[in-house]
């Protein structure tokens, strides 16, 4: 299994939550030993540049493009901006064959916040 998440500050911390997440879910419910390995991948900038972005580091690393390529099950946590960043990145994974969707469980948590700002004219 993977985790993989997305941010600008927080994607180690989301990464190692994930990770505790899972690990926790499949102890309680004897589910055995699994391999996680959690990804934390940062970047900043607009939505298609941090996509290639992260799309590099990631498959920058060997050991990353491997478990990826292996996994049951791929989680990805993203807030804000990163939520629209982690679908694509997914896809590009699964457009280039880093993961195969008939093969491989995929997972998505993302956090956003819709806000809307109202100004009377005057």
């Amino acid at each position: 299994m993977l985790t993989l998440a997305l941010s600008l500050a927080h994607s180690v911390k989301f990464a190692t939550m994930m990770h505790d997440a899972v690990q926790t879910y499949l102890e309680s419910h004897d589910l055995g030993s699994f391999n996680i390995q959690a990804i934390a991948l940062e970047g900043q900038g607009m939505v298609e540049e941090r996509v290639s972005k992260l799309y590099d580091q990631l498959v920058g690393r060997e050991e990353w493009v491997r478990a990826l390529k292996m996994a049951d099950a791929v989680f990805l946590a993203t807030h804000s901006q990163g939520c629209v960043v982690s679908t694509q990145l997914l896809a590009r994974m699964l457009d280039q064959g880093l993961i195969t969707g008939t093969q491989t469980h995929l997972c998505v948590l993302s956090l956003a916040l819709a806000l809307s700002y109202c100004a009377a004219s005057p």
